[in-house]
């Protein structure tokens, strides 16, 4: 089983250069200060007209259950969610089983 956990982000205001690049630094560390992963994948949606706010996909695989809760229970997980919220951060969090009823392609 395969566990797909995906996040939008959304900020009050834009994020500052020095904070978007921040934002992609600290996401970058996590293979190695958490680990656990089979994909990782961090972006910024380039048509923000249709993304109502929420600029920001994080998007990682997990082997299973076990492996995403010890991501989401990680201290440098932690951590990174309190740095958000200095930005007034709304998130869209939605977790998946990948198995042959939600696999197409």
């Amino acid at each position: 089983m395969t566990i797909e956990h995906i996040v939008l982000f959304k900020f009050e205001s834009s994020l500052s250069e020095a904070d978007e690049a921040k934002f992609f630094a600290l996401i970058h560390e996590w293979p190695q200060k958490i680990g656990g992963y089979l994909s990782l994948r961090i972006g910024r949606t380039f048509d923000a007209s249709r993304s109502q706010g929420f600029d920001y996909l994080l998007h990682t695989e997990f082997a299973d259950i076990e492996a995403l809760r010890h991501y989401q229970q990680h201290p440098v997980h932690l951590e990174f969610v309190e740095w958000t919220k200095q930005f007034g951060s709304q998130i869209i969090v939605l977790d998946i089983e990948l198995n042959d009823s939600s696999v197409v392609v």
